[in-house]
């Protein structure tokens, strides 16, 4: 993650100079500019096609220096987010009109 970040300062900060050297289409700012940019849009591909390994390792490292607190905090956040409010399953029935149906039924 800090590589993306430090990736993404860089970036920024070439478009930033890009805009005030007026956009030029040609020359050493323009090559800045878009050698930075897409570096940055690599790395992000990077990280989004690697998610699981990457958390995973975030994890680890979590362990690996005690910090138990970031540890269990990142895994009910992920567990969390699977997680739904509200049934999907009744008594074997699913979808809303086969459990009102069962619900009439029972009552």
């Amino acid at each position: 993650m800090d590589v993306v970040e430090n990736k993404h300062q860089a970036a920024k900060a070439a478009i930033l100079d890009w805009v005030a050297a007026d956009r030029p289409r040609h020359g050493l700012i323009f090559m800045l500019m878009t050698h930075n940019r897409a570096a940055f849009k690599l790395a992000l591909r990077y990280c989004r096609d690697h998610e699981e390994m990457l958390r995973a390792t975030a994890y680890a490292n979590s362990l690996t220096n005690k910090d138990f607190r970031a540890f269990w905090k990142g895994i009910n956040k992920q567990n969390n987010a699977n997680s739904t409010k509200h049934a999907t399953v009744v008594d074997g029935c699913s979808g809303d009109d086969n459990m009102c149906a069962m619900w009439r039924e029972h009552f």
